[in-house]
């Protein structure tokens, strides 16, 4: 206990508001302190040997991502075909967005339109609605491409029929 935590808590009962603002001024002379020591530096914003060869750019990470997208997407591609670890990622994630898929439960005041309407979905989406799978897989691939390239699209038009194919 030095001098001044005694002196501290000499004064503290006859003048509390003396006290504090004493524990205070020594506080924020603690800090000056330990800042002037370095103590409490960014290493992020330093320029020493850590930091040597860090090129520091002002863009975003989409602006630099857009730039390499496609090797970006290829190298994804290849992690995931060449490290077991990465597929193991990469599942894990597609289960958990997407699980067994969305099921989709139409809503409507009228029963009999709601009822039709639901059957009508439930039949398209366990058709084979991109020509290989159902809704569920197709939902499924786009999730996993989504998350090893990036990005996903799909593309539906009618065919012939009326029906809608990919």
């Amino acid at each position: 206990m030095g001098f001044g935590d005694w002196l501290d808590g000499a004064i503290a009962p006859i003048a509390p508001r003396w006290a504090s603002g004493r524990a205070e001024a020594r506080a924020r002379f603690a800090a000056a302190q330990a800042a002037g020591e370095g103590i409490r530096a960014y290493d992020a914003a330093a320029r020493d040997r850590r930091t040597r060869g860090w090129d520091r750019t002002a863009s975003s990470a989409n602006a630099e991502n857009q730039r390499a997208r496609a090797l970006l997407m290829w190298a994804g591609h290849d992690l995931v075909r060449n490290n077991k670890y990465a597929a193991a990622a990469v599942r894990q994630l597609v289960a958990t967005i997407w699980g067994d898929g969305i099921a989709v439960q139409i809503t409507h005041p009228v029963k009999r339109i709601r009822d039709r309407a639901q059957a009508e979905w439930d039949r398209w989406a366990e058709s084979r609605v991109d020509g290989f799978g159902d809704w569920y897989g197709h939902g499924k691939v786009s999730v996993r491409e989504m998350i090893v390239g990036g990005e996903s699209l799909s593309f539906w038009l009618p065919d012939e029929g009326g029906r809608t194919v990919r």
